[in-house]
This record gives C-alpha cells, sequence and structure tokens, in this order.
C-alpha cells in the first residue's frame, strides 16, 4: 500500500469482506487525501457500493452475489446508491477491476479496486485507489491498475505461500 500511494499520491485502500458489508482495514494517504464512504479504517460499507465492495462481490459465485444483494439492495438504496445490476457485475469479472466515477454519492471522485482472493479464487479482500476525478484520467489510471495488478498479484502469491505452510504443518 505505501509503494501504490508512494507511486500515485493517492488514497490507496485495503477492505476485507465481513458478511454483508465490505470492511476498510488499512488505509494508506498519498499527497491528496479525499473523504471515502467508509470514513476510514474500521468503516463499513454493505457490498455492492462503492469500487472496494464491487471488486470482492463481483468475484462471488452468482448465487451468493445475488442473495448478498438481496439482502444489501435495501440498505445500498437508503444510503443515496443503487444496487449494481447483474450485466454491471458481468463487466466487472470480465476486465477484473472496477472504475467509478462518483456522481452521487461523493461528487469528483474516481476510485479503481481491484478482488483479492485465494488460491481457489474466493475473494477476501479489494485493493483500490480513490482520488479526486481529474488524477484518474485514462493515463494515470492505466499505471494505477498496473500498480494495483502487481500489489495484488504479491498479495494473493503471499497467501498461497501461507496456506502451503499451514498444510504443511
Amino acid at each position: 500500500m505505501l509503494r501504490v500511494a508512494s507511486a500515485t499520491g493517492d488514497c490507496v485502500f485495503l477492505m476485507q469482506r465481513s458478511g454483508f458489508d465490505a470492511i476498510c482495514v488499512e488505509r494508506q494517504d498519498g499527497d491528496y487525501t479525499i473523504k471515502t464512504l467508509t470514513g476510514g479504517i474500521g468503516g463499513a460499507t454493505p457490498l455492492g457500493l462503492g469500487t472496494g465492495s464491487l471488486a470482492i462481490l463481483s468475484a462471488l459465485p452468482s448465487a451468493e452475489r445475488q442473495a448478498v444483494l438481496a439482502h444489501n439492495g435495501p440498505r445500498i438504496k437508503k444510503l443515496g446508491g443503487q444496487p449494481p445490476l447483474e450485466l454491471k457485475m458481468a463487466g466487472i469479472r470480465a476486465q477484473g477491476f472496477v472504475y467509478e466515477k462518483s456522481t452521487t454519492l461523493l461528487p469528483g471522485i474516481g476510485s479503481l479496486a481491484l478482488p483479492i482472493t485465494t488460491k481457489r479464487g474466493t475473494p477476501i479482500a479489494s485493493l483500490g485507489i480513490g482520488a479526486i476525478e481529474p488524477r484518474l484520467d485514462q493515463t494515470r489510471l492505466h499505471v494505477a491498475l498496473e500498480l494495483l495488478r502487481q500489489e495484488v498479484a504479491c498479495i494473493e502469491a503471499g497467501l498461497a505461500r501461507s496456506h502451503a505452510v499451514a498444510a504443511h504443518a
């Protein structure tokens, strides 16, 4: 997270799944601090609201994703958002990341997130960047996406190693 925040100057977030929510378990501010839906470390958002939670949600099996959305739909609407449609989830799954420009909940904020999965493909967390929208133009978006992909690959490799060590213990 320090590497990404240092390279981009933007806020980096690690969100972890907790039941029907995504919890911000770590935040690393760059030079450009922003307001977020979670409000900071320990803050929660329903799965389906915000890029970090969308990244986690998109990687869930279809039946589980639909159950989560059935539960969270009213919560998301109450918070002023719209539950994502299955078509959107399919698009996120296909591209492997979520990128959004907020127009309602946090106007002027752009964010990008990727799911972090176990060796079996189970989503457990997401790693993302939040920035003022002009800082995530197409050029910077591609750079940030590549940085996040590298870090997610390192995290997932570390998870696989730790599971292999635990299995042999």
